[in-house]
């Protein structure tokens, strides 16, 4: 579960708010995990989205994680990334509370890579609550 601020730059910025949920599934190789998950921002946008997902503990409490999700997208009032297929990329630092929750801050990039003329992208930041509820 996560939210924060969407639109870190250009002339909407820090105008909208947005809340995420996001399933994380256990490894298949490495420290890679299957991700899939449904962001609403404030503005009417949605992104719904399935990826991979890179979880490298840095020390006991501490994890940094790479996620990268293409999704499909439906523009709301405020961003229109002018195309409904985007990626996402996200890197998220986040710290151990309790055995089965961590809190973390995550930054992440939303654009679709040039696959249309105007790819004006969006960027986010936001506070990531993890909570474990099957092993991870």
């Amino acid at each position: 579960m996560y939210g924060g601020f969407y639109g870190l730059r250009g002339p909407e910025r820090w105008q909208d708010g947005f809340f995420g949920l996001e399933l994380r599934a256990g490894h298949f190789w490495w420290e890679l995990r299957v991700i899939s998950g449904a962001l609403s921002a404030s503005d009417g946008s949605a992104y719904f989205y399935l990826g991979i997902l890179a979880d490298i503990p840095v020390a006991s409490v501490l994890h940094i994680i790479l996620s990268f999700a293409p999704g499909f997208y439906s523009a709301g009032t405020d961003h229109n990334l002018g195309y409904p297929f985007i990626f996402r990329s996200t890197v998220e630092v986040s710290f151990a509370v309790t055995r089965s929750v961590r809190l973390g801050v995550s930054a992440s990039h939303m654009s679709n890579g040039r696959l249309a003329v105007q790819n004006t992208g969006v960027e986010t930041l936001s506070l990531a609550v993890t909570v474990f509820a099957l092993p991870y």
